[in-house]
């Protein structure tokens, strides 16, 4: 009985909790508006996209020739300023290569070119302030082009650890890091 009384006496005491409630008012007048101060200027932002450099497009031209473990690989050497010991130790270089510029298809090397009975493989390099490009024959005997064009980026070590840049094409490096053509 006193279980019921209790329960009762809760229900009675929630009905009139929900009758004292009444509906809304309408909303008061707006308060007096005052100008407020511009506050002090805040502490510079981490480094943006503006640190990354990129190079031109510049034409391979004539090859050198190296035996490397009786393969002759093709090489040109790229001067590359801003390829430091601190970029080698915490950034990341990203090399493009149009190789036929006819069809301004862009590609990040390493990669690989096929035609009908030649494959070709080219790869890069790094040294300080300097950019290798290897051009090795897979199959027959293949003797790179002089038209072909590299471009290089260089991303500080600050933007490098953002993301893995394996396979980013070149579009969305440019988008990335406003590359101008």
């Amino acid at each position: 009985m006193k279980k019921q009384f209790t329960l009762a006496i809760l229900m009675m005491g929630l009905v009139f909790a929900q009758a004292c409630k009444g509906p809304e008012g309408p909303q008061g007048p707006a308060g007096v508006s005052t100008p407020g101060k511009d506050g002090a200027t805040g502490p510079a932002g981490p480094a943006g996209s503006a640190n990354v450099f990129y190079s031109s497009w510049a034409k391979a031209g004539t090859w050198s020739k190296m035996n490397f473990n009786s393969i002759v690989r093709s090489y040109i050497d790229v001067t590359a300023p801003r390829i430091t010991q601190d970029i080698l130790d915490k950034g990341v270089v990203l090399v493009y290569a149009k190789v036929n510029v006819g069809d301004n298809n862009v590609r990040q090397l390493p990669l690989s070119i096929k035609s009908q009975f030649t494959e070709e493989y080219i790869d890069f390099s790094l040294n300080v302030n300097t950019l290798r490009i290897w051009s090795t024959p897979i199959e027959a005997t293949v003797e790179p082009a002089t038209t072909y064009e590299f471009r290089y980026v260089v991303i500080p070590g600050g933007q490098a650890v953002r993301m893995n840049y394996e396979k980013l094409s070149y579009e969305e490096a440019k988008t990335l890091f406003n590359i101008k053509d």
